[in-house]
This record gives C-alpha cells, sequence and structure tokens, in this order.
C-alpha cells in the first residue's frame, strides 16, 4: 500500500473510532458541531422542518456539503460511520487504482464519488447517477470541479424511459427510491410521505455504448432496484466482468429484489464475497446466512468474476 493509501486508512480509522464512541465522547471530540446537529435536529427540523446546509471535510481531505440532519455523521467525523461503510471504503482504498473507471449508482450526495476520484486520479474517471432531483443538486456541488468526474441525472434500471422516483423528507432521504411502497409497514412512512417526479431513466447497457466508457467498478445503493440495474446491465457484465459493489439486506427486510440481483449474477459467473473488518474479501456461499448470523439490517456485497 502506498503512503497515501496509509493516511486514507489512517484517517478512517479515526471515522470508524468516532463511530464507536458513546455520545458523551462524541460531544468531547467536537463539542461546537455536535452541539449544532442536536439543536439543528431537535428544534430547527423538527419544528419548523428546515434543513441546514453546511460544509465539512472529509477524512480523505475533500471539501463536502451536505443538508442536515441527514448525513450527520459524515459532517461530524468526515465519513460514513456505520460497520458497512467503514468495510466498504476500506475495500475501496485497497483495491481501486489509479486509471480506473468507477461507476457510482445511487451516488446520493457523492462520498464515495469523492473518494473514488481522489482513488482513480486524473487518469481514471467517475461517473456518478442519482435518480433524486433534490440530491442531484447537492451531488453537483459536491463534483462539480473534479475533472475527473461526471454528473447524470437519471435512474438507472432496466429500460430507458420515464420513470416515477419518490423523494422522502431529508432525515429520511437515503430511503429516496423508485418503489415507495416497500416501506410501507415501516412506522415513520405514515407520517413522512414522499414526494413524486418524474425522472429519466436509462439502462447501463445503453448507456456504456453511448458513450463508449467501460466501468472497472461499479459500486449499486438504489434501495430495492438493485436487480432492475443489473437487469439492463447484462451485456456490461458478460462483456467486460467489471467488480460489483452492492447494498444487501437482510431476509427479514423483505430483501426478494437483492436475492434476485444476487442470483442474477452467480448465473452470469461472478462469486460472491462479504468485506472483513480490514477491507479484504472473504468469498461466501450463501448472503442470506451471512446476514442472519451477523446480524446486520444491511451489508455491501461485493461481486467479482469467479
Amino acid at each position: 500500500m502506498t503512503e497515501d493509501r496509509r493516511a486514507l486508512s489512517a484517517g478512517l480509522d479515526q471515522v470508524e473510532k468516532y463511530g464507536a464512541s458513546s455520545k458523551i465522547g462524541r460531544f468531547i471530540k467536537k463539542p461546537m458541531h455536535y452541539s449544532l446537529v442536536i439543536l439543528h435536529r431537535k428544534i430547527q427540523y423538527k419544528f419548523l422542518g428546515r434543513e441546514k446546509q453546511v460544509k465539512c471535510k472529509t477524512f480523505f481531505n475533500e471539501e463536502m456539503h451536505l443538508s442536515l440532519p441527514s448525513s450527520t455523521d459524515i459532517f461530524l467525523s468526515g465519513g460514513k460511520t456505520h460497520d458497512s461503510e467503514v468495510r466498504l471504503a476500506r475495500y475501496f482504498i485497497s483495491e481501486v487504482k489509479a486509471g480506473e473507471v468507477f461507476f457510482d449508482i445511487g451516488a446520493h450526495c457523492g462520498y464515495f464519488s469523492l473518494l473514488a476520484s481522489r482513488l482513480v486520479g486524473e487518469e481514471g474517471s467517475i461517473v456518478a447517477f442519482e435518480a433524486s432531483p433534490k440530491t442531484h443538486q447537492m451531488l453537483c456541488q459536491n463534483l462539480s470541479q473534479r475533472s475527473n468526474a461526471e454528473i447524470h441525472h437519471r435512474a438507472v434500471s432496466d429500460t430507458n424511459g420515464t420513470v416515477k422516483f419518490y423523494e422522502f423528507p431529508n432525515l429520511y432521504s437515503e430511503y429516496n427510491a423508485i418503489d415507495a411502497e416497500q416501506y410501507k409497514d415501516q412506522n415513520w412512512f405514515k407520517k413522512h410521505r414522499p414526494v413524486e417526479a418524474n425522472v429519466q431513466a436509462v439502462t447501463l447497457d445503453f448507456f456504456v455504448r453511448s458513450h463508449s466508457i467501460i466501468p472497472t467498478t461499479i459500486k449499486i445503493d438504489v434501495e430495492g432496484a438493485e436487480y432492475k440495474v443489473l437487469s439492463g446491465s447484462k451485456n456490461v457484465l458478460a462483456k467486460h466482468s467489471p467488480t460489483i459493489a452492492m447494498e444487501y439486506l437482510s431476509p427479514r427486510r423483505n430483501n426478494q429484489n437483492h436475492v434476485l440481483a444476487n442470483n442474477l449474477l452467480l448465473d452470469l459467473g461472478y462469486s460472491a464475497h462479504i468485506i472483513d473488518s480490514k477491507g479484504l474479501l472473504q468469498k461466501t456461499r450463501d448472503l442470506d446466512e451471512h446476514m442472519r448470523t451477523s446480524g446486520l439490517e444491511s451489508d455491501n456485497a461485493v461481486f467479482k468474476p469467479a
């Protein structure tokens, strides 16, 4: 590992440490930031519904625009603190090389796109897709100055055309999705209904062919639309065999679409891996069993050609 990558890994260690600390520990580490987050969420957002635009420095030393109360962990620690996201970042730091082409499908505000932009360097490329109209604006703020990145306000799916997309209020924006009904049994869903928007969808097969760009790694985080993304990518997968990093849900969270996505990749000759605490891949034959034994609600799986 190069000196730069070791520095990134050390920075991620601090993100992980902050995420594992108690509320008191987080306050002591960043009292002003922590107080701002709590006061905004408990007063301004709760009673007035107002978001707060802020900037922060990530653990990889890039400035990032955020809208509180979402992405609070990035604002406080400089990174995503969920265990699965820390392990995914470790994997990318270890395995995404200079000169590669990184597709970020469901880029949200651009955290992983920015990290990948640093990793692939000027000789590489980032292609970020975000369907949410509101989140896309913040993604543009974060990536527009990156010469190696391009941004597409598109849903990636199994057909080209217009699709309905559902945006939730800021606190629940991580659940923005093509299918909002998947959340109907969640307690928060009844109080926080989404806004419907029409967005353009594109298949990866069409996009890659029309833009003459071939992905090396594809990160997919699309809240239940993983199977649609991969169904529209079969030619790319069969011909170019990019590495796939994909969110995978626990069986108790109605993960039928994730199972279909997993099976599609296995049928194309891929093998599934989980990411260990060091960012290394461990092959698995049963992701559902991994989810049950780990107790996680969600995790990131990596699929590589067998």
